[in-house]
């Protein structure tokens, strides 16, 4: 791959009929009449200002090619340069010229010139203007097209070319997109205050994001190289290479190929290596070590190259782009858009995605033609409808069925297996080639960008249901197939959306929910008054086909959400549909199967109970085909902080979750709410606890609420008796490190605490939580698997650091950093970080004592980012919802929580159900 591409259609540009009947003409008395060529010889020679040898000249000129100059001079010119180079090639002064094509091309010129000097046809002059400076460019294109990078030209022709070969690069990105370098020039050159400085002797890597610009800023270097070699001799040669074209051959060689410099000779060069993520990561670790061996030996020569994130390990010749800020992306929409609220009612999701500055520009087109794309998804989707319905390469490739069906081949290979196969023979490479949507890389096919091939794949997904179960089989899969799977939501029938949605959430319901959230993005919670009426014929089947899925998906989970003793319990589901009102009630007698039901009218929520009946809900509904499931999805998001809230058993028996519950239970009932948490007397909790109980005959299904300490519930009471009677010792502790200062330094609670025991409390707290999240993820919430946020269970801990903020309004307040990292990582990352640190007694946490609270918040923010740098691929390589090594920071204020470590795995566990959009908002406290 040469790079020079996108220069080859202009060989089929047509030119002036007339010259090329003229030097045709010419042409001939040329190869018969020795005097002619002598003539035409002379006068051509003495027009230039360098050597021409005589006699390869000469009979360059007995053998031209009449058919070749009998054609338009744009097309005929630069093969005839050729031609004649390769002639004069023989003389050694020629062959060491560093300009011998840009010559070439000069000399053919002038032979046009002495034929039209030697023409007798009235419209003679037609030659020479053929030869304007408008087309003088159009034949350097061709030429450089047929010579290939071994062409050697002029300071001023080498200029021109590679201006063209980067207007032509930049034409094919924007492309992609349906947007013309005319339309958003002035907006590109916005971005020159982004491009990176390379000093001489220097070898950078810009690493960054699909979309982030990367390989624009890298292009906005290179022209900025150009004008400047074009305008000052000294100035360094630029140079753009594509990755693909040094998997075969050294970075030395490859300038050698080019610059005809010798091996090692010292070089000026500006050099650009883009696509480093478009290769084997070897093979890029590999031109990233010759550049900086390239730079060393060349002090004179820079290097800019891109790569996307995680293909080379961190350093500090890495640059990092992510894109636009929030700011920026709005601005540049608002200004294409021609509209200062075309974002307003954006999801800040949305926001996120637009932050890439080709999509922000799609984006702007888009809202200024008067669309509003409402998710990621249906951004996906409406960028490719419209690449692929203007008048382009794009769009006239996807008219022919054969080639269409060979792209939507390749986006299923090469989703499968996450590029590593485009599933297609030679013959099919060719033909899905003539697409402009595709290119070729290391002898395979792949898409000019991820949002074709993930449209292509959906377009699949419908055809071939069985590709869900293939996307849904782990999180490596989902991670390859979620936007072709949302995509295909976006354009399926009803039918197939129920169909898709039931098996995503039958696999893993946290990767359906979220399927769910991009489907139903942008749509209201309600329908507008003229908005379409709600299909009465199939909403209660799909009502009921959408809860029995949800049931299934959660399973024991089910049971706090639905009306329902277990998962396995079949339902009795009512349902009346009135234009766009939904009214649900459930039978309080479970059928022998699922059964729909119409709904009694005077069943309703507001009405007296019935005794057959329990009344669910009753109002509108949300907007989409996609209602029916969201009913489910709001009902288990606004459920699930009352099960982490009160549900003991979310960790099963004998885990933290029920062992701080019982705990908190006790102070409770003794009103014991002391902040030194003295020993709880066993017999004495037990004797109090059966007193109350007697009371009520029924006790395990009433709940206690007792004045100014809290509520607990009747099964808990029970659970606390028979767990008393078994308890062997004679005062329960509470299980973590207890104040140990007797006179406190003040009245908070952290001032019953030495630094040292703080630090303490801290270790067994986390290393807690811990194991908390996963009783957590391998009881009430197993189902869903790889779709949470921290990897296997028992394979990450957490490293933080405690210190103290002197001027706060409480006085001296701890506050502390963590980070939640893998095991092996946290070991590592403990060695490199200098400081004593504390581990838990279970060896999930560990925890240091940081003199100044500000300096730990800058160190934590600058060793997150090298984290994420180094691991986050191998996180990101679960599934797209594992947590990275990101850093948060809080008052340490669980100190006088009675459930501290329940309390901290319930906000890792909020945090991933708010990634799966199955909670909304921020986390409270749990109970005290």
């Amino acid at each position: 791959m040469s790079g020079l591409e996108p220069l080859a259609g202009v060989a089929a540009k047509a030119g002036t009929p007339a010259a090329g009947r003229i030097a045709a003409a010419v042409g001939m008395k040329l190869a018969k009449s020795r005097t002619i060529r002598w003539r035409v010889r002379r006068r051509a020679s003495k027009a230039v200002d360098f050597d021409v040898p005589r006699r390869p000249f000469a009979a360059w000129l007995k053998q031209i090619d009449v058919a070749t100059l009998s054609e338009a001079v744009e097309s005929a010119g630069p093969r005839l340069a050729q031609s004649l180079d390769s002639r004069l090639s023989g003389d050694a002064a020629w062959r060491a010229s560093t300009d011998r094509h840009s010559r070439a091309l000069i000399l053919v010129k002038n032979t046009y010139l002495a034929m039209e000097a030697l023409s007798e046809v009235a419209d003679a002059r037609t030659l020479s203007s053929s030869w304007a400076e408008a087309r003088h460019r159009e034949m350097l294109d061709l030429l450089a097209h047929l010579v290939g990078p071994e062409v050697r030209l002029s300071r001023s022709d080498l200029a021109d070319i590679l201006e063209s070969q980067s207007e032509a690069r930049r034409e094919v990105r924007l492309a992609s997109f349906g947007i013309s370098p005319v339309e958003v020039g002035a907006e590109l050159a916005t971005f020159q205050s982004q491009v990176p400085s390379v000093d001489p002797g220097k070898a950078i890597t810009l690493v960054g994001p699909f979309g982030s610009g990367k390989s624009e800023l890298a292009e906005l270097w290179f022209i900025n190289a150009v004008d400047e070699y074009r305008r000052d001799m000294a100035a360094r040669r630029p140079m753009w290479i594509h990755a693909s074209e040094l998997t075969s051959r050294s970075l030395d060689d490859e300038i050698t190929r080019r610059c005809g410099a010798s091996r090692g000779s010292p070089a000026r060069l500006a050099v650009v290596i883009d696509g480093l993520d478009e290769i084997d990561a070897t093979s890029a670790a590999r031109i990233v070590a010759q550049s900086q061996a390239l730079v060393r030996v060349g002090p004179n020569t820079s290097v800019l190259m891109t790569c996307r994130p995680g293909v080379l390990p961190s350093d500090e010749s890495q640059v990092h782009h992510d894109g636009l800020n929030r700011t920026d992306a709005v601005a540049l929409i608002e200004t294409i858009a021609s509209s200062v609220r075309a974002t307003w009612s954006w999801d800040p999701t949305l926001i996120d995605a637009i932050t890439r500055p080709f999509f922000a520009l799609a984006a702007g087109i888009m809202i200024r033609d008067g669309e509003r794309p409402a998710s990621q998804a249906d951004l996906i989707e409406r960028l490719v409808t419209r690449a692929l319905s203007t008048h382009s390469g794009s769009s006239r490739a996807v008219q022919d069925q054969s080639t269409f069906d060979l792209l939507a081949v390749l986006a299923v290979s090469a989703t499968t297996s996450g590029g590593a196969d485009d599933g297609l023979t030679f013959q099919q490479r060719r033909q899905a080639l003539t697409s402009t949507l595709v290119h070729e890389v290391s002898g395979r096919v792949e898409f000019s960008l991820p949002i074709f091939q993930q449209w292509f794949a959906s377009t699949e997904v419908l055809k071939q249901p069985s590709l869900v179960d293939l996307a849904m089989s782990d999180g490596e899969s989902f991670d390859r197939w979620r936007w072709a799977l949302a995509v295909a939501c976006l354009s399926a029938s009803p039918d197939q959306l129920d169909d898709i949605l039931t098996t995503c959430l039958g696999a893993n319901p946290g990767a359906g929910a979220w399927i769910l959230s991009q489907v139903a993005a942008g749509h209201q919670w309600y329908r507008e008054d003229d908005g379409d009426d709600i299909d009465a014929s199939t909403a209660g089947h799909r009502l009921l086909r959408a809860t029995r899925t949800w049931i299934d998906s959660l399973g024991d989970l089910s049971t706090s959400i639905f009306p329902i003793d277990n998962p396995s319990q079949r339902i009795g589901l009512g349902v009346h549909v009135s234009g766009k009102r939904v009214s649900t009630g459930w039978l309080r007698a479970a059928p022998e199967a699922d059964t729909l039901l119409d709904l009694p009218t005077h069943v309703h929520p507001l009405a007296p109970l019935d005794d057959a009946w329990w009344p669910d809900r009753t109002g509108g509904v949300a907007e989409g085909d996609e209602w029916p499931w969201v009913l489910g999805r709001k009902r288990i998001a606004g459920s699930l902080l009352k099960v982490l809230d009160t549900n003991p058993l979310i960790g099963g028996t004998g885990g933290v979750w029920q062992g701080e519950s019982r705990y908190r239970a006790l102070r409770i009932v003794l009103n014991a709410r002391s902040m030194l948490y003295p020993p709880i007397d066993r017999d004495e909790a037990l004797r109090t606890i059966e007193e109350k109980l007697d009371v009520f005959p029924s006790g395990e299904v009433a709940a206690w609420t007792l004045a100014g300490s809290g509520t607990i519930e009747g099964r808990e009471m029970v659970d606390l008796v028979d767990w008393l009677r078994a308890h062997p010792q004679s005062t329960i502790v509470r299980p973590l490190p207890l104040p140990d200062r007797q006179q406190p330094s003040g009245g908070m609670i952290w001032d019953f605490y030495s630094d040292d025991r703080l630090k303490s409390f801290c270790a067994e707290m986390l290393g807690n939580g811990c194991e908390a999240y996963d009783e957590a993820a391998t009881g009430l919430f197993s189902r869903f698997g790889w779709s949470l946020g921290t990897g296997d269970p028992g394979s990450f801990g957490v490293l933080a650091e405690l210190a103290f903020q002197s001027d706060g309004p409480r006085g001296r307040m701890p506050v502390i950093n963590k980070m939640v990292l893998p095991l092996d990582v946290l070991s590592d990352e403990i060695d490199s970080w200098g400081s004593e640190f504390e581990w838990s007694r279970n060896g999930r946490a560990a925890v240091a004592y940081a003199s100044d609270a500000s300096q730990s918040d800058l160190r934590f923010h600058e060793r997150s980012q090298a984290l994420f740098d180094r691991i986050g691929p191998r996180l990101t390589g679960g599934g797209p919802f594992r947590r990275g090594p990101g850093w948060s920071g809080s008052i340490l204020d669980q100190v006088h929580h009675p459930r501290p470590a329940s309390l901290t795995a319930a906000k890792w566990l909020w945090s991933d159900l708010k990634a799966l959009h199955l909670a909304d908002g921020t986390f409270p406290q749990l109970r005290n």
